[in-house]
């Protein structure tokens, strides 16, 4: 099999794992639906789900500065981490 077969292919598995839903990514919200579905939800759930929803905001907060967006907007005035941004703002 050639390069270009080979590239073929995988972008036809990697199609048909998106249309299987294998990329989607799920927030701390649908996270926690979806276990509502299967039992009833325990402290610990909403502790997970507190996890992933801190993991979410740091990974948004780090993207907004890695594109540029806090040099542009000005809203940053010193320079934090995401983990210390996120204490500020939801700790």
């Amino acid at each position: 099999m050639d390069k270009e077969q080979q590239k073929d292919l995988l972008v036809q598995i990697m199609e048909a794992d998106e249309k299987d839903g294998l990329y989607k990514i799920k927030t701390s919200v649908d996270w926690l639906w979806d276990i509502s579905q299967e039992r009833e939800l325990t402290a610990e759930d909403f502790e997970k789900a507190k996890q992933i929803h801190k993991t979410e905001i740091k990974q948004a907060f780090e993207s907004g500065d890695r594109n540029g967006f806090w040099r542009y907007k000005s809203v940053r005035e010193e320079d934090i981490t995401s983990e210390e941004y996120y204490n500020r703002n939801f700790n």
